[in-house]
């Protein structure tokens, strides 16, 4: 058993929570075990949305959130640890997460959440009163790096909800439902006796479900010259995403100095999901985030990159350089100043 009590003080605007929390382990037997946990949890709101200010009728300026209260969530999970050989592992656990006072506007008509917020900042009137709940499974098989590889496959099924001051449970921006990954890596020795060469290889493959996102009511938004956003809020369910990350890497290594080569291609099938859409004033249409046609708005849809290619020396060459460079400079101060001597 493990237990504790962790304090948060925010001396921005004195906000203090203390969180006990407790963490069990049953070793049923060697290689299997059922651990179960516990506890609280808080957090702060980015700094922007304390310092942001707003004006109000009579042109004064004021911050609205200066004084929000934390973010507090209460942690609950249960697992089971397999160890099917000496260096394969599978995890289970099955978890569950009450959100309460979370920053909601202050209006009992309205369903914005700061938790399903991706802004910067927001100048409305927050207060502590939202309520948010997550639940869901999660399943690891892992590898340890043995015999020259590894890998590590995962998989967890969740479902995550918010409901702000108009009192109606929504479904949550980053309610993802099902996410998965896959990796694994290789290593083959190339050197002969007193030399080391390696060759690395490895891939990342993931699924992440999408994002939740209020329907875009194209008529009125085109009749007001602006986004107007239709109902049901945070109803509309977007494209998973799907991204094949890979690497190739040569290490040689000397008593002194080692070198690494590394090509690192990330989303090599060039995969594009939207990841939401924006009405764009301009052509009056309903455009995908990274659409040039849409205005050359981009950073919502994945994008290819090209290979990153590194080069690395190890901390002991540098501490050699950094040796060489130390007495150099010395010899020359005393090339320089020959009274020192």
């Amino acid at each position: 058993m493990t237990s504790g009590v962790h304090v948060l003080h925010f001396a921005l605007n004195g906000a203090t929570s203390v969180e006990p929390r407790l963490g069990l382990r049953y070793q049923m037997k060697p290689g299997r075990a059922i651990t179960a946990g516990a506890g609280l949890h808080a957090k702060t709101e980015s700094v922007m949305t304390y310092l942001a200010q707003g004006m109000d009728a009579e042109g004064n300026t004021y911050q609205p959130n200066k004084d929000l209260g934390l973010s507090k969530a209460a942690h609950f999970v249960v697992g089971y640890e397999h160890m099917l050989t000496e260096d394969i592992q599978v995890k289970a656990e099955a978890y569950y997460q009450h959100h309460f006072n979370v920053p909601v506007e202050n209006d009992p008509t309205s369903s914005f959440s700061l938790s399903n917020s991706t802004e910067w900042f927001t100048t409305k009137d927050l207060v502590n009163e939202g309520q948010g709940r997550n639940y869901g499974l999660e399943l690891a098989v892992e590898k340890y790096f043995t015999r020259g590889y590894h890998f590590l496959v995962t998989a967890s099924l969740s479902d995550a909800r918010n409901k702000a001051m108009d009192g109606v449970w929504r479904n949550s921006r980053f309610n993802m439902g099902t996410v998965a990954n896959a990796l694994a890596g290789k290593e083959w020795q190339l050197g002969k006796n007193g030399k080391d060469r390696v060759l690395t290889t490895g891939f990342r493959y993931s699924i992440l479900g999408g994002q939740y996102a209020t329907p875009i009511d194209l008529e009125a938004s085109r009749l007001a010259g602006t986004q107007v956003d239709s109902s049901p809020v945070w109803s509309e369910k977007g494209d998973a995403v799907h991204k094949l990350d890979v690497v190739l890497a040569f290490r040689a290594a000397r008593p002194k100095v080692s070198h690494e080569i590394k090509a690192d291609v990330q989303n090599v099938l060039n995969s594009q999901t939207a990841v939401y859409h924006y009405f764009d004033s301009r052509t009056g249409r309903m455009c995908r985030v990274g659409d040039a046609a849409g205005g050359g708005r981009s950073g919502g849809r994945q994008r290819a990159m090209p290979p990153v290619l590194r080069t690395r020396a190890s901390a002991c060459d540098q501490l050699v350089r950094g040796r060489r460079s130390v007495i150099a400079n010395a010899q020359a101060s005393r090339h320089a100043h020959p009274q020192r001597r």
